[in-house]
């Protein structure tokens, strides 16, 4: 979806300030994240879910609204969408495990993700130069804007996945991932800096053909 949360070569927003940075700056980020992994565990919805979430807000709300309020404001939504609020006769998670505090991030990144089934075999090669699908999709997708109908070199494969774009929208879906490498001059054009280049997952759907040169 074009949203304002993808926002990589946006001009007017910046350098990104990691000075003083911090995980979470008071007890109630903590909370917020703790309540989204007690969440996914628990199976209340999926973690490729709450990004499409986070994403699908008023542009102005996005930008004014903290970080950590962000993820509050995901996590109500998704709870309310699953019929558990407070005021409803469904207001605990169906079949909730207790889980200690001190456990919670054991637990958490203990949890494995099946095995993904076979797929047909791979379309595209290492070595292949591939470009990008120019078409926005109205949901949830790992392909950046500035990669759209970009032309990029396959640099590795990375096997089989879940496909976040399909299980953002609760459709189980798997689909080969390769490794693509972007020059600088491709994205950005010749004003980028010299021996820039940008390398990125990206799952077979996004690819629209073949190119017969590399960029």
């Amino acid at each position: 979806m074009d949203g304002i949360h993808d926002m990589g070569g946006f001009h007017g927003f910046g350098r990104v300030d990691t000075t003083n940075e911090t995980t979470f700056a008071n007890d109630a980020q903590r909370r917020i994240f703790a309540i989204n992994m007690l969440s996914v565990m628990q199976g209340v919805y999926n973690i490729d879910k709450t990004r499409y979430y986070m994403e699908n807000v008023d542009p102005s709300d996005y930008l004014n609204t903290p970080y950590w309020e962000r993820w509050l404001g995901m996590v109500e939504r998704l709870y309310r969408e699953a019929g558990i609020t407070a005021d409803s006769d469904q207001s605990e998670i169906p079949g909730a495990r207790r889980i200690p505090g001190d456990k919670l991030w054991d637990g958490f990144r203990s949890l494995r993700i099946p095995e993904p089934p076979p797929l047909p075999a791979p379309i595209y090669s290492v070595g292949e130069s591939v470009r990008m699908r120019r078409d926005s999709v109205p949901t949830h997708t790992r392909l950046p804007r500035f990669l759209r109908g970009r032309v990029g070199r396959i640099e590795d494969y990375k096997g089989i996945f879940r496909f976040a774009d399909a299980y953002a929208s609760d459709r189980p879906e798997n689909q080969h991932v390769y490794s693509v490498r972007f020059t600088g001059d491709e994205i950005w054009g010749s004003g980028c800096e010299e021996n820039t280049s940008v390398q990125i997952e990206i799952y077979e759907p996004y690819i629209s053909e073949r190119v017969a040169h590399e960029n």
